[in-house]
């Protein structure tokens, strides 16, 4: 989480802030964190990355379906999300 977008000091969790979903007025990552809440925390490391794996894909799905990839992949700050799924965060 601690992930810093193009070399800047904004944090990736930061920067999706400024984002909400087109049939939502929570920002992406009040949803992220709202979900990353609810993952056991006495699991195993690898469990909790395997649960915070699943809240982004989840993420990206919901991006999918509501045709907001356009904007995630066009916004320089916006690229967090891609950054956070590819690097399994």
């Amino acid at each position: 989480m601690a992930h810093r977008v193009d070399r800047s000091n904004e944090r990736a969790l930061e920067a999706l802030t400024r984002f909400s979903f087109p049939s939502s007025d929570t920002t992406v990552s009040s949803l992220f964190l709202d979900k990353v809440t609810l993952l056991e925390t006495t699991a195993a490391n690898s469990e909790f990355s395997v649960g915070v794996g699943k809240v982004l894909l989840n993420l990206w799905a919901r991006c999918l379906q509501e045709s907001f990839v356009r904007l995630l992949l066009t916004h320089s700050r916006s690229r967090a999300l891609l950054t956070m799924v590819s690097l399994g965060l």
